[in-house]
């Protein structure tokens, strides 16, 4: 609730357009926003003080309408035990570079972003250590470097990776979203939460216009009940690729 309304009180006092349609995603990719939006709004609704405006939502969280018709794929998720993050990502990452890179899609490297939630240092290892192959990439630190220098050319042609929340007004015609719940639920009340985690996952795969592939990381037995949550809330509108959950006993 003081998340709620630390976020009203700011949104409310900021020069806002309310946006009457998301069009940037296709109807794949917005059906799955459009649950994970409902979800977020139905969850936490009564924690809006009585005087918050009606279209308060719809300034942070916009509402996907029909009046466009992109069509691309259905999202991908994967629900990944983080013991196991470094055997299976480089499986799944040539997997999709394969799709993504290849006929009919045939992108190239700058259509594509990994776009990394809370803490995935795994997968930043992974990166230096050849995790694409050939294919260039740029993080936060050599896009810096690159701003300083002026050399902008380094960044034309490369997948970018980094933080969703450098991600803001920036979209991509395909995302591999790498969501580590394993900080998240450290804390009983992190469910009491869920707004803030879904509208991390809402900002990540609307950055995605046609493709997304999601991965979601747990560790332990409370972790992998917000990866299992969140599987269920979204499974009719993706197709899970893996679920390292399933047949798990309780303890861990």
């Amino acid at each position: 609730k003081q998340w709620y309304q630390r976020r009203v009180a700011i949104t409310a006092g900021l020069f806002l357009e309310t946006l009457s349609a998301n069009l940037r995603n296709s109807t794949d990719i917005a059906a799955l926003l459009s649950h994970i939006r409902c979800s977020s709004i139905t969850r936490f609704n009564a924690a809006l003080p009585s005087d918050t405006p009606a279209d308060i939502m719809d300034r942070f969280l916009p509402k996907q309408i029909e009046g466009h018709r992109i069509h691309g794929s259905i999202p991908s998720l994967y629900i990944i035990n983080k013991d196991r993050l470094t055997s299976s990502i480089p499986n799944i990452c040539k997997s999709a570079l394969q799709e993504l890179f290849t006929p009919p899609c045939s992108l190239n490297p700058s259509d594509l972003a990994i776009i990394i939630l809370y803490s995935a240092t795994e997968l930043t290892t992974l990166l230096e250590a050849g995790l694409l192959g050939d294919i260039p990439y740029t993080t936060a630190a050599t896009r810096a470097a690159c701003s300083d220098t002026g050399a902008t050319s380094a960044n034309n042609n490369s997948v970018w990776t980094g933080d969703v929340n450098h991600t803001l007004s920036f979209e991509w015609p395909a995302a591999i979203v790498v969501f580590d719940l394993t900080d998240w639920y450290m804390y009983e009340d992190m469910y009491e939460h869920e707004h803030e985690l879904l509208s991390q996952l809402y900002l990540a795969v609307s950055r995605a216009r046609v493709h997304c592939h999601i991965l979601i990381v747990y560790r332990d037995a409370t972790s992998r009940g917000g990866a299992r949550h969140l599987r269920d809330m979204c499974k009719q509108h993706v197709i899970v690729r893996q679920d390292d959950s399933l047949g798990e006993d309780d303890e861990l």
